[in-house]
């Protein structure tokens, strides 16, 4: 994947981290559900961001510590909101749905799709989150939840305000870096001293500073 000189913020964080480490990281970029499948099948190292899940940790490596997950050693921390179009009836409280006449969208493959199915709601999933949107303003969703930092720029460039975020987060998750479990094998050391070195960075004024240059 080439890389701009704004590559992102996750990227500038573990390129600074693997460049105190005397580490090289090749980038490649793939949808969401292949990136998993590559890790699973141990053809890629690791993959970010991921929140956690029971069933993903099968086939990845987390940074447990003394038999935990260490939210310390996160990349950050994200929310999922509900989307929906002005004026909708869709009510969240916090805890459970209400008022949902239809399906709700989500990207496929994506952690929240589970909790949403947990809590009754029906859910649609895509792989284009351009896709989600073009279906809810057309009425064909009822809503989409999705990671505000992901769907709110898509939502900011319509010309009025017909899709809405509700002000409640559907849930706020850590997400981290995670690697094959194959990779980690046999590569712990390393593993672990990048997990520590983003924490490290992360806590920073260093990081402070990658932040800042993506500041408008």
């Amino acid at each position: 994947m080439p890389l701009t000189a704004k590559a992102g913020i996750t990227i500038d964080l573990l390129n600074l981290a693997a460049k105190n480490l005397n580490l090289t990281i090749i980038y490649h970029r793939y949808p969401w559900s292949r990136c998993l499948r590559l890790l699973e099948d141990s053809k890629i190292d690791g993959v970010f961001h991921a929140s956690y899940n029971p069933d993903r940790e099968k086939i990845a490596a987390y940074p447990i510590r003394n038999g935990k997950l260490n939210d310390s050693l996160r990349i950050h921390r994200k929310s999922y909101s509900l989307y929906t179009r002005k004026g909708s009836n869709i009510q969240w409280d916090g805890q459970s749905f209400d008022k949902v006449s239809g399906e709700i969208g989500a990207v496929f493959k994506y952690a929240v799709v589970d909790e949403l199915r947990g809590k009754g709601v029906k859910v649609s999933e895509s792989w284009e989150r351009d896709i989600l949107l073009k279906k809810l303003i057309g009425g064909h969703l009822s809503g989409v939840v999705d990671l505000e930092n992901l769907f709110e720029p898509l939502v900011s460039r319509l010309k009025d305000e017909a899709v809405v975020r509700h002000p409640i987060p559907i849930s706020t998750k850590n997400y981290y870096l995670i690697y094959s479990r194959e990779f980690f094998k046999n590569n712990g050391n390393a593993s672990r001293a990048l997990w520590d070195q983003l924490k490290t960075i992360r806590e920073s004024a260093e990081y402070s500073d990658i932040v800042e240059r993506y500041v408008d």
